[in-house]
């Protein structure tokens, strides 16, 4: 019987601080919860129900939609110039 009061092999089945702001970090990029949140070992439920019981992980979670969204909304605009324009503009 082992004395140690934490098992040996990671729990994959509850967040921590790490876990959680991976999931933020890959939801920035790509504005999409399930992958964001298999990225970390997670489920898009899981990532939801931590979403409506810890506050400030929805405020975070939300800012990182907005980067998101301005990320994409960027790379929107950087491809309405013609590609011969845009070669000019880079000199």
């Amino acid at each position: 019987m082992s004395t140690h009061p934490y098992p040996s092999t990671p729990d994959n089945t509850h967040w921590t601080a790490e876990r959680a702001t991976a999931f933020l970090r890959a939801l920035a990029v790509s504005g999409k919860v399930a992958p964001a949140a298999r990225s970390v070992g997670m489920s898009r439920q899981a990532a939801y129900r931590l979403r409506q019981r810890a506050p400030h992980f929805a405020h975070l979670w939300n800012i990182a939609l907005e980067q998101a969204r301005a990320r994409r909304a960027s790379e929107r605009q950087g491809r309405r110039v013609h590609p011969l324009l845009a070669k000019g503009l880079s000199r």
